[in-house]
């Protein structure tokens, strides 16, 4: 079978079991194109006249149509403007509309608080040496620009840390760490 067919026929079935999408595609086709390409471990820009072993590919499909799972979650994987994030079922895949609101921004904003999404990629994604290494396929270089947010992350992760711990005493002060973290941002 060609990639291309096992696209086609993969659309198919997610046609029919009638997933909601907007985790990254917002249609079957694109979803099957995902799923399969991503999960093979291939390119977007793969020949789709090249072979496929669709048992490589099946329980993914299975789990999508099934158990209801995002394709991101899955893959673990999201693309936000060109530019993969790591995602797991802790966070919230990040949306392509966000990516368009950014572009059509008039004014550069100085600071953008990246707060309890989970994937960290509203920042970095503002960053355009960043989306430039990664439209270029420069990923060393992007992962090198990605660090440079890591400071966020951790303050994000201080500040849930903090709230989850004065939400278990009934604090409703959310505790030193979430201090910390916000003065991190500063």
């Amino acid at each position: 079978m060609k990639l291309g067919e096992l696209i086609q026929q993969t659309a198919q079935r997610l046609k029919r079991a009638r997933l909601h999408y907007g985790h990254g595609t917002d249609n079957a086709r694109d979803e099957a194109a995902f799923l399969v390409l991503r999960g093979l471990g291939l390119p977007f820009d793969t020949d789709l006249e090249r072979s496929a072993r669709p048992e490589r590919v099946e329980s993914l499909i299975q789990k999508r149509i099934e158990e209801r799972i995002p394709a991101a979650y899955l893959l673990k994987e999201a693309w936000l403007d060109g530019v993969p994030f790591y995602v797991d079922r802790r966070v919230i895949v990040p949306r392509s509309h966000i990516a368009f609101l950014f572009k059509r921004l008039r004014v550069r904003p100085k600071r953008i608080l990246d707060l309890c999404t989970g994937s960290g990629c509203l920042a970095p994604g503002l960053s355009t040496a960043l989306f430039r290494a990664g439209r270029e396929k420069d990923f060393a270089r992007a992962e090198e620009l990605r660090s440079r947010f890591l400071p966020l992350e951790d303050a994000r992760d201080a500040y849930r840390r903090g709230l989850d711990a004065a939400i278990a005493s009934g604090d409703r002060r959310a505790g030193g760490e979430m201090q910390e973290a916000l003065e991190m941002l500063e």
